[in-house]
């Protein structure tokens, strides 16, 4: 991930948060299985893709390029894109999370921009409680619209919007 991030231009980040917790992936788990009874723990898991995580950052001038040359060279290595989630239309959280697979490994890609990725970390707090099963829905109204404040600061990068 370090050289395909150099190769585009690009910053690897957050590197010490790249393994997701396991109260977290409890949490997820349980979201998962609460949304869906009829799935098994087995097949919920199987829809985990950020338990390793990564973060590409790039200027916005490089944004798409850095993006296609990082799942590129994924690619070239024999990593499977399973999803490339583009976010940048959305009305809250921004950016491009892609879900990749080699073999039974899976694991996630965001990209980011500066400003996306500060937007990102200034609301994680908020998104963590929005994202609560027990999250009121008054309250998760009112968390939703200040994600949503902050990331409409967030300026698109060129090409972003498919």
């Amino acid at each position: 991930m370090r050289r395909g991030a150099l190769r585009a231009q690009a910053d690897l980040v957050g590197l010490d948060n790249r393994i997701k917790g396991v109260e977290s992936l409890r949490r997820k788990l349980t979201d998962l299985l609460t949304q869906d009874p009829t799935l098994t723990v087995d097949e919920a898991a199987g829809h985990v893709y950020d338990v390793l995580r990564f973060t590409v950052v790039a200027v916005p001038e490089r944004y798409m390029a850095a993006h296609d040359d990082v799942l590129s060279g994924l690619d070239a290595q024999g990593v499977e894109l399973v999803e490339d989630g583009n976010r940048w239309a959305g009305p809250r959280y921004r950016g491009i999370n892609a879900r990749l697979q080699v073999g039974a490994r899976r694991f996630e890609v965001q990209f980011h921009t500066p400003e996306s990725y500060a937007a990102a970390k200034a609301t994680r707090g908020l998104y963590e409680e929005f994202r609560l099963a027990s999250t009121p829905p008054q309250r998760r109204a009112e968390l939703a619209a200040s994600i949503e404040e902050v990331f409409a600061r967030v300026p698109v990068p060129p090409g972003a919007v498919p």
